[in-house]
């Protein structure tokens, strides 16, 4: 029978102490591999299935603190939305700077056009399994997010705005 405290407990101690080849997953559904682990920082490659890896992937680099709390529910609840599954999968091969096209990254003091336009540069615009557009989403904080339906100029002066996207109802 599956024991949910024990594997909360291997879910915890598994983003305490990353090892290169651990996979967790939501649901059998969404899926989470570490592929590189340093001193400072943990590289995850992670999908929603059905996928194939390393191709259907996502590469992002956090720093250890970073990726101890990427999938905790909230500061309140320690939880994780995701689930330890198994040790010492073979992973090699797979972390390739190249892969990195997308990268979490924060901006203390907010985004700029400039750093908008260098992040989405190498994007790939649609999904090379389904065909299917990729969209742009917008996080709420609140372990939601929504599709982004309207961009508006802000500020505008000089040919030139600040811009927000607004998300759906």
């Amino acid at each position: 029978m599956f024991d949910i405290d024990d594997n909360k407990k291997k879910t915890k101690e598994a983003f305490e102490n990353p090892r290169v080849g651990d996979l967790f997953h939501e649901m059998y559904s969404f899926w989470v591999f570490v592929v590189l682990v340093s001193d400072t920082h943990v590289a995850i490659m992670y999908a929603i299935g059905p996928c194939e890896f390393p191709a259907d992937a996502i590469t992002d680099i956090l720093t250890r603190d970073e990726y101890a709390k990427r999938f905790q529910y909230s500061e309140s609840n320690k939880d994780y939305s995701v689930m330890f599954r198994s040790h010492d999968n073979n992973v090699e091969g797979w972390y390739k700077e190249e892969n990195l096209r997308l990268k979490t990254k924060c901006f203390p003091n907010g985004m700029t056009v400039k750093e908008l336009k260098e992040i989405v540069k190498n994007l790939p615009e649609k999904n090379k399994r389904t065909g299917e557009d990729y969209g742009v989403w917008i996080g709420t904080r609140e372990d939601t997010s929504n599709e982004v339906k309207e961009i508006c100029p802000l500020n505008f002066c000089d040919g030139g705005s600040d811009i927000i996207f607004e998300p759906g109802s």
